[in-house]
């Protein structure tokens, strides 16, 4: 199972970055016709799916430990603020 999370954890994380860097060369994706969420879709709403795909590694991340403890983990807001600061501002200077 240790495996299994870890894999998961390593996919959310790493989906949520390459979405956050596709809003970053969003002017050169476009110039180039990659065709990336952010050009397809506008920054705002690539911004939501890189939010999601980060809230949902940094829940799985708690996930086994509460389990086995027993109690509701609160994760520090280094792990939150990040994102939510991408989600009110999905800027392609504030994805860097």
């Amino acid at each position: 199972m240790s495996v299994w999370l870890f894999a998961s954890l390593a996919f959310l994380s790493n989906t949520g970055r390459e979405i956050t860097k596709g809003i970053v060369d969003v002017k050169g994706d476009a110039a180039e016709g990659i065709k990336t969420l952010a050009v397809r879709y506008g920054e705002k709403n690539a911004a939501k799916a890189a939010v999601a795909f980060y809230i949902s590694a940094v829940r799985s991340d708690a996930a086994p430990l509460a389990l086995a403890v027993g109690l509701l983990l609160v994760h520090p807001v280094s792990s939150y603020y990040p994102t939510l600061d991408l989600f009110c501002y999905p800027l392609s200077s504030k994805a860097l």
